[in-house]
């Protein structure tokens, strides 16, 4: 009786130095395993500060990019702008050439008319003086030489003996052209025109025009 207990103790005995063996044992893994998870956590935390500096670098270079993209777009623009105001000055500028261009074609179509009358005028070609004077009118209907191809023509049929003709012709300028500075010059070869017609009535009626229009300050015979 006595030794079975004996045995029964030392089995506890035994069992229980196991059993604190294995307790160490289990304790001296998991404090292994708590270090190294404590390390796995230090080497976590410092991998995340890392990323959070990469980060915040990452966010300045990108706030850097974007304030030099509004700067370079805004150059840009302003380049642009100036481009477009150096387009619309050529634009301009060309409009303004090609007017002046017009202008002096009409210019020389112009003096070409008033030359091409004025030789026929010269060489008694009262024919070519007419048509002359109606392409002048139909191309510058306010053109300058009007009252000059008038009265050269009217001039060329009275040398031609052709009185009517030539009354006709400045009549009709002095209907037409009341502002001509011609104006007295015509008026006074109708009077004339009239005088060697012996139409007394029209006489009277131009010459009171005369009176009225030609004070002697304007015109002198």
């Amino acid at each position: 009786m006595v030794r079975g207990k004996a045995i029964a103790l030392l089995f506890l005995i035994l069992t229980s130095c196991v059993t604190s063996q294995v307790f160490e044992k289990h304790k001296e893994e998991t404090m292994l395993e708590l270090h190294k998870l404590k390390e796995d956590v230090q080497k976590i935390k410092e991998w995340l500060e890392d990323f959070k500096s990469e980060e915040w670098q990452v966010r300045e270079r990108i706030a850097e990019l974007a304030g030099n993209f509004e700067a370079l777009e805004d150059d840009l623009r302003s380049q642009i702008g100036e481009v477009e105001r150096k387009v619309h000055f050529i634009e301009m500028s060309l409009e303004r050439i090609q007017e002046e261009i017009a202008e002096i074609k009409r210019l020389l179509g112009e003096e070409h008319l008033f030359f091409k009358g004025k030789m026929a005028f010269e060489e008694k070609e009262c024919e070519k003086l007419s048509s002359a004077l109606k392409e002048y009118k139909t191309s510058y209907p306010d053109g300058k030489y009007t009252g000059n191809l008038y009265f050269m023509y009217g001039k060329c049929l009275e040398d031609s003996q052709n009185k009517e003709e030539a009354l006709k012709i400045y009549i009709s300028f002095l209907k037409e052209y009341p502002a001509s500075e011609k104006f007295c010059e015509v008026l006074e070869r109708s009077i004339e025109i009239l005088k060697s017609l012996n139409r007394p009535k029209e006489l009277s009626a131009f010459e009171k025009e005369k009176k009225m229009k030609c004070p002697p300050a304007k015109f002198e015979r």
